[in-house]
């Protein structure tokens, strides 16, 4: 599954929650982008929701947490 990190190290950790629940539970996105992304910056928004445009573009799909 792809993903994408946008924010601090706790992002980073939060993210990594997330992969082994997918891993543990052997559930499989397919196509599916997960963004684990701040919300307290602008520069972390416009950057996610730009990856998420062109993603989707692409036909994928994208889950943002």
């Amino acid at each position: 599954m792809p993903y994408k990190v946008f924010g601090c190290k706790v992002n980073k950790f939060f993210l990594n929650q997330w992969l082994n629940f997918y891993e543990k539970e052997k559930i499989s996105l397919g196509n599916t982008l997960l963004i684990d992304t701040c919300v307290v910056t602008d520069r972390a928004k416009h950057k996610r929701i730009k990856e998420a445009k062109d993603y989707i573009a692409k036909g994928g799909e994208v889950l943002i947490t």
